[in-house]
């Protein structure tokens, strides 16, 4: 039984991946680094009142990725926001991608 409801867990997640590939035909290219910069310039002003030192490691050429834009740019904002909210003033907050 457990091995039926692995094969249809399997099959519904292969099928789900087919379906972003569908319906993104056209190849995206460096989208986390447009987004991650996207996120930072919307959230400048509360960085700058917390004085906070960004660095980034935002490598290229990587696997595209198959979460559709606008989920990743909320789940990015979510994350920058809670780090600005936990880091103290003139503390520093590391973007890394790899």
């Amino acid at each position: 039984m457990m091995t039926q409801d692995i094969t249809q867990t399997d099959f519904f997640l292969s099928s789900l991946v087919n379906y972003f590939q569908v319906t993104t035909p056209i190849k995206k290219v460096n989208t986390v680094n447009t987004l991650i910069e996207e996120v930072l310039k919307r959230n400048k002003a509360q960085l700058g009142d917390k004085r906070a030192h960004l660095f980034k490691k935002l490598e290229d050429n990587l696997p595209e990725i198959t979460v559709p834009d606008e989920p990743l740019k909320y789940i990015m904002n979510s994350v920058l926001q809670y780090a600005i909210l936990s880091t103290p003033t003139d503390g520093e907050i590391e973007f890394l991608k790899k």
